[in-house]
This record gives C-alpha cells, sequence and structure tokens, in this order.
C-alpha cells in the first residue's frame, strides 16, 4: 500500500527547542520533554511550514504565503497551482502544444511553428510560466508592432502578424492552464494593434 497523502495544513516550527524522550526519575517511566536543539540561539527560532494540497511540505517564503492567507485562498477557490509545475521553462510547454497540432494541415503547422520559432521562443522560451506577466506581454506586442522584436529589430511587424504571434503565446498559456500548470491566463485582455484594411485600387474610364 502507498503512503496516505497528508492533506493540507500549515504551523509554525520551533527551532530552538525539540520534544526528547526522558526518563521520570520519580516514576521510572519515560514522557516526552523539550529540550533545546543544536540551533539553539544561532538562526531565527520560528519557521512556517505547511502540507500543500499535493501532501509536499514546503517552509519558508511559500509556507509565510499559506500562513498570510494567499496560498489558502488559491486551494479554497480552486486557483491554486502546484509552485513545482507552474516553474517549467514556456518552452517545454510550447512544443507540448505544438505536438498536439500536427493533425492539422501542413500549411497551418508549418505557421505555427515559424511563429514558434521567429517571435514566441525567442522572447518567452527561457521564462518560468510563473514568471510570465500580463504587462510583459503588452509590452512584449508594442515592441513587436514599433520594432519587431529579438530577430527583426529596427522594422515594426504588421498588424496581423503581431496578432497572430500574441494568439500563438496565448494558446500555449492556455495549454498550461489545462496541463494544472497554471492558474490564470497573463495574456488576457493585452490590446492589440488595430489591423488597418489594404488600400483598394480602383480601375477608371479614359475619357477619350
Amino acid at each position: 500500500m502507498g503512503t496516505a497523502r497528508r492533506g493540507p495544513r500549515s504551523g509554525v516550527e520551533d527551532r530552538w527547542y525539540k520534544m526528547v524522550w526522558e526518563k521520570d526519575p520519580a516514576t521510572g517511566q519515560k514522557k516526552r520533554t523539550r529540550a533545546k536543539s543544536k540551533k539553539f540561539g544561532k538562526s531565527n527560532r520560528w519557521r512556517a511550514r505547511y502540507v500543500d494540497p499535493n501532501g509536499v511540505e514546503r517552509a519558508k517564503i511559500a509556507a509565510q504565503k499559506f500562513l498570510d492567507g494567499d496560498v489558502t485562498t488559491k486551494v479554497v477557490t480552486g486557483s491554486w497551482v502546484d509552485p513545482d509545475h507552474s516553474g517549467v521553462l514556456l518552452c517545454v510547454v510550447a512544443e507540448k502544444w505544438f505536438d498536439t497540432k500536427k493533425l492539422r494541415k501542413p500549411k497551418t503547422v508549418a505557421g505555427y511553428r515559424s511563429l514558434l520559432d521567429s517571435l514566441v521562443l525567442p522572447r518567452w522560451g527561457s521564462v518560468p510560466l510563473r514568471d510570465i506577466e500580463f504587462e510583459d506581454i503588452q509590452q512584449w506586442v508594442v515592441n513587436l508592432s514599433e520594432s519587431g522584436g529579438y530577430r527583426f529589430e529596427g522594422k515594426g511587424l504588421s498588424a496581423s502578424r503581431v496578432t497572430q504571434a500574441y494568439q500563438v503565446l496565448g494558446q500555449v498559456l492556455k495549454f498550461a492552464i489545462k496541463s494544472k500548470r497554471l492558474a490564470l491566463n497573463p495574456a488576457e485582455e493585452v490590446e492589440l494593434p488595430s489591423v488597418i484594411g489594404a488600400e483598394r485600387k480602383y480601375l477608371t474610364h479614359t475619357l477619350r
């Protein structure tokens, strides 16, 4: 049988003292009593700890957030995501997402590959999912429109191309949400450039 999973809980650890078994001189029976630990007076006395919904015990900053209510609220609302899962790089998730598109038309698949390799991954590939924020995506969209991004410096991309790149990034992030790696999509409600239709030219009758 496997080890039973521990439910979510939190607490505070006293690092200066520990509980030990000692023999009671009066009764001859062993009892638990508090004794100084090796860390007594040498480090911070108190350390917050918690067991997350996956049964993993965490400490320090993550535990403090739990005690402050941040993690607790996310657990209750169903928006909690394991920090270990959200720490994966976007390039890893992007390739998994791309693999799901291989049954589409070759032209569509080639378009996805081009957008990933030329615009999405150069900026976001080495970024952990949890570090991708709305304001950074908005700035990225602006940069693509003005200067073209990393591989097209100095020449802005068309509004339609920028929108396509944004849509691919958004789909990868939605895939991450479905994979339980993200709780929310940081690409939602990003302002995109307006797609202006090409000016139409009309033939005119030549007067004789």
